[in-house]
């Protein structure tokens, strides 16, 4: 009897840990989320990203069936110097055209004004990837279903229905990752079996303003010893209009306008 219960016993345990296994298998291939956004792109399949050959930015995008999750990353580190300054969006548009109605911007565009010109940090890892964070702070987004405003501005990685994280990894790589539900972009039932196509566009980097030069004020004059040539006469002294005579100059472009658009089928 003892030994028949002992019997008993053991293949009870074996179909309660075969069923755990099987509860734990079907709960992981039943996991709603595709991508875990957290800046990392560790679960992203290397071969799914294409390229932009301007920039050397690597982009790619994946869906389920309630949202659509695009990642990009950067090697070059004067191209996240870039897109720090001068500002990125990423745009979506639903038709499958290149509409730029719909995006979110990050990093939102400095003000050229109130830009301080920053040393060369090539080298110095950690400052650069520490002062880029730090100018990297907001987001804007447009064009969204059931937003209360038409642009709304936050703080980057603010919880959110929709969610952008970004990071750095040992080698300054920067990457991006986007999670957009499907429901924001437009009625759902509409949008499965859809191709649309996603894009970034990167904005045209400006130089920054030079400071104006000092302009010596009428009625003032540095004297200095000059030797006149028998004969003739002295120099008579001329008096220029301040107006106009230092300018501050126009921005001047440095870097034009870029745009990437890909084609992408939700499925």
């Amino acid at each position: 009897m003892f030994r028949f219960t002992t019997i008993f016993l053991f293949f009870l345990s074996l179909s309660v840990i075969d069923a755990s296994y099987v509860q734990a298998n079907d709960a992981c291939d039943t996991f709603p989320y595709k991508h875990i956004t957290n800046g990392e792109l560790d679960d992203w399949d290397p071969a799914s990203f294409d390229i932009h050959e301007l920039s050397g930015i690597r982009f790619a995008t994946e869906n389920d069936k309630e949202k659509l999750y695009i990642a990009m990353y950067i090697i070059d580190q004067s191209v996240q110097r870039r897109i720090a300054q001068a500002g990125m969006q990423l745009m979506i548009d639903v038709k499958g055209k290149k509409r730029e109605s719909t995006y979110i911007e990050f990093p939102v565009k400095k003000d050229p004004l109130s830009e301080i010109p920053a040393p060369d940090l090539q080298g110095q890892n950690q400052s650069f990837t520490e002062r880029l964070a730090a100018s990297m702070l907001f987001l804007k987004k447009k064009g969204f279903k059931d937003q209360l405003q038409e642009i709304e501005m936050e703080l980057a990685g603010t919880a959110s229905d929709i969610m952008l994280s970004f990071g750095w990894d040992e080698r300054n790589v920067l990457y991006i990752e986007y999670e957009i539900p499907l429901k924001r972009l437009a009625v759902l039932d509409n949008l499965m079996g859809k191709e649309i196509t996603v894009g970034f566009k990167l904005k045209a980097q400006e130089s920054l303003p030079l400071p104006p030069k000092p302009v010596t004020p009428i009625g003032s004059f540095n004297a200095r010893l000059v030797g006149v040539p028998a004969g003739s006469s002295p120099p008579t002294s001329r008096t220029t209009s301040t107006q106009n005579a230092n300018p501050t100059p126009a921005n001047k472009i440095l870097q034009p306008q870029q745009l990437f658009w890909m084609k992408h089928i939700l499925n």
